[in-house]
């Protein structure tokens, strides 16, 4: 149930940022409204934070040696251990 629940979110957050990316409307408080560069650095600032988790998965799995499925088993099996001690 723990795994399901993961793998929704996953896709609930990256459904939420393309969703946010696709139909970007100008954004604005009250009658100001915000030049573009500032919102591509808000966009730029959160993107990098976003982009940081795949990253570093991805690195992860090709520095571990071992097949893609030992690798894979080996990841469940730490998940599992850290989940188990909070």
């Amino acid at each position: 149930m723990q795994q399901i629940r993961e793998v929704l979110l996953v896709f609930f957050f990256q459904g939420v940022v393309m969703f946010a990316l696709l139909y970007q409307q100008p954004l604005k408080y009250e009658e100001y409204h915000y030049p573009s560069w500032a919102e591509w650095i808000g966009w730029t600032l959160a993107m990098s934070s976003i982009l940081m988790i795949p990253l570093v998965a991805f690195i992860s799995i090709l520095q571990t040696p071992g097949t893609f499925k030992e690798v894979s088993v080996y990841a469940l099996f730490l998940r599992l251990v850290f989940f188990c001690l909070l």
